[in-house]
């Protein structure tokens, strides 16, 4: 089994002219998937936006100091 995984980006992931259809039409059996490892990153950009977090980390290093 050969695979190949790349984000969404229509350049990699076309059928007709991506790199996954180039590369299928050398190796037959490469099997394209979108990269999910990107989805990932993604999230975890996503998540970074939000407030609690980052607020959750000033209470952290608050009792952190008080204890110091």
């Amino acid at each position: 089994m050969l695979g190949q995984g790349y984000d969404g980006a229509w350049n990699m992931s076309r059928k007709r002219n991506g790199v996954q259809a180039r590369i299928q039409a050398i190796v037959a059996r490469a099997v394209y998937t979108h990269c999910k490892g990107n989805w990932l990153n993604l999230a975890i950009i996503h998540a970074s936006y939000s407030m609690q977090p980052k607020n959750m980390m000033a209470t952290v290093l608050t009792i952190a100091f008080a204890f110091d």
